[in-house]
């Protein structure tokens, strides 16, 4: 009997730790979207297509897109997602829009649509009357309670809470039905370097370009301590497109006894705002060794980059 008390208590006090756990997850999540500015952003996008080329619409069976985004908004916020199409000569008038409702799950949501034509572009909106009351209490009924970026502000914030930026995709396929022969951006890889920063700064650039915070950390200058927030607070906002390294020189010592280097390249980018269109950059990168390691000091690729 004894032995059947404590197995109870054991089990009892498991099921408390995982109840502990969740609430301290959902307490982070809370956090994050209090905290930081809030975002929804397209993390990875799929087009598959068995149409066998026909690009003239009319058919939900052919194609199919799928869809994966993070964001800070708290687990359970509804996320309206919109995607709009091109149209070659459609067949079905009115039908280049496909609409889908989310819910987010640890930062991260997901879809797989149907779309009739091929998607051009995709947004997501959180509307005022979808979410919960609790999410109500946690953001505000009309997102007062957190900090939006104007560019993600509706004009009826009592209708809508936030609004994406709008993503391109498709570009190439689009370009082809068009007649429009797409740009070619040269970006060099980081094994077409022999030098070791010049290495590391390629690495750098290339997770820029992809969008994977997580590892530009890893060719950051160690002593910034940047995190992958911080990253994504930097550079999210460009879209990298080409890269090119134009000359290396070695700069002035550091007291530390670090050594750094010097690199200039060009940098062709987007703004996601897409305001400015493609832009040309000539930048400079501090790349330093410390501790036999190379690193990128991020902040000194930033100089000139927004202007």
């Amino acid at each position: 009997m004894k032995t059947k008390i404590l197995n109870l208590i054991a089990i009892g006090l498991i099921f408390a730790s995982c109840g502990t756990n969740n609430n301290q997850t959902t307490d982070e999540n809370t956090q994050k979207i209090l905290t930081d500015t809030a975002f929804v952003t397209l993390d990875s996008y799929e087009y598959i297509d068995n149409t066998n080329g026909d690009f003239s619409g009319g058919s939900k069976d052919g194609r199919t897109i799928i869809i994966h985004g993070s964001t800070n908004f708290p687990d359970g916020t509804v996320i309206d997602i919109q995607t709009n199409a091109f149209v070659a000569s459609s067949k079905e008038d009115g039908m280049t829009d496909t609409y889908a409702e989310v819910k987010v799950e640890e930062g991260q949501f997901y879809a797989t649509l149907n779309p009739w034509n091929i998607t051009e572009q995709i947004e997501f909106r959180i509307f005022a009357d979808k979410q919960s009351q609790t999410i109500q209490e946690i953001i505000g009924k009309t997102g007062e309670k957190i900090k939006i970026d104007q560019s993600n502000k509706d004009e009826f914030p009592e209708i809508v809470i936030f609004q994406s930026k709008d993503y391109k995709v498709n570009d190439d396929i689009i370009s082809k039905i068009k007649g429009v022969i797409p740009s070619v951006y040269t970006f060099q890889k980081s094994s077409e370097f022999s030098k070791p920063y010049e290495k590391t700064l390629a690495e750098f650039i290339k997770d820029w370009k992809d969008k994977d915070w997580n590892s530009m950390v890893k060719h950051c200058q160690s002593s910034e301590n940047k995190t992958a927030e911080d990253l994504k607070s930097y550079f999210g906002m460009i879209d990298v497109l080409g890269f090119q390294v134009t000359s290396s020189i070695e700069g002035v010592k550091l007291p530390s006894g670090s050594i750094l280097m010097e690199v200039d390249f060009i940098l062709e980018i987007k703004n996601s705002i897409g305001t400015k269109g493609i832009q040309k950059k000539n930048l400079k990168a501090n790349v330093i060794q410390e501790n036999n390691k190379w690193g990128v000091n991020s902040t000194s690729v930033t100089g000139g980059l927004y202007k």
